[in-house]
């Protein structure tokens, strides 16, 4: 069953446990456009890249009382405070990347209609449309198909903002270590008929894991999960 999200939600991008992870703090992924945007909602926050832990909750003074603290009466609200500060803490952060990914059901929905004019006056932008093969055919043809058949379809959309006094004067530029690299020779679809998807046995991945060698003292490592054949 796929996850529903309660409330609007914002997710540190390429974090494992809040964030610690290399760039992990230039995006953020939002989910939960299920829910009405005016409905009650609120996040309590957390500071730095181990969000989660109470020793790491942010407080602030009410009344002469520290308190924990919180975003947000309502989803709308969550979602346009995070879009300030991101999901570091509760400074600003003017120049920061969000995105948002809508089922094609969505575009229908009150609350998803609702949440897209919200998206667009914020400055988001349609990005592409893409299909989901988890519910849809996993097969790929010999040839390309030409004209649609049957997608699941998700529309992906985006806020790049760059707008602070340190802001990147040219963002459209790729890095030089990436154009340098030659163009490709196969299309991915002759790259999809060229592998096969690899599986290893516990056994037979011991000593290629660096993982391993944290694992033990890591509080936050991630726990196996099995998955039938």
């Amino acid at each position: 069953m796929a996850y529903s999200a309660s409330k609007i939600e914002f997710l540190r991008f390429g974090s494992q446990h809040g964030g610690e992870g290399i760039g992990c703090c230039a995006v953020d992924i939002i989910q939960g456009f299920v829910n009405d945007p005016e409905a009650p909602a609120s996040v309590q926050l957390y500071h730095g890249d181990r969000g989660g832990k109470n020793d790491l909750a942010m407080t602030l003074y009410v009344n002469g009382k520290s308190e924990f603290a919180y975003l947000g009466k309502t989803n709308r609200e969550v979602f346009e405070n995070f879009v300030r500060i991101g999901t570091f803490g509760t400074a600003d952060m003017p120049d920061h990347t969000f995105f948002a990914v809508f089922s094609d059901s969505q575009m229908s929905d009150r609350h998803g209609q609702a949440w897209l004019k919200i998206l667009k006056d914020e400055g988001f932008a349609f990005i592409r449309t893409v299909g989901n093969s988890i519910y849809t055919d996993k097969t790929v043809p010999e040839e390309p198909v030409k004209g649609e058949t049957r997608p699941h379809k998700n529309h992906i959309f985006g806020l790049f903002r760059n707008i602070s006094n340190a802001a990147v004067a040219d963002p459209f530029t790729p890095p030089a270590a990436w154009s340098k690299i030659p163009e490709p020779t196969m299309t991915p679809h002759e790259i999809w008929h060229s592998r096969k998807t690899k599986i290893y046995g516990e056994s037979e991945i011991k000593g290629h894991d660096p993982a391993e060698t944290k694992a033990a003292s890591n509080p936050f490592a991630a726990k196996a999960v099995t998955e039938p054949a």
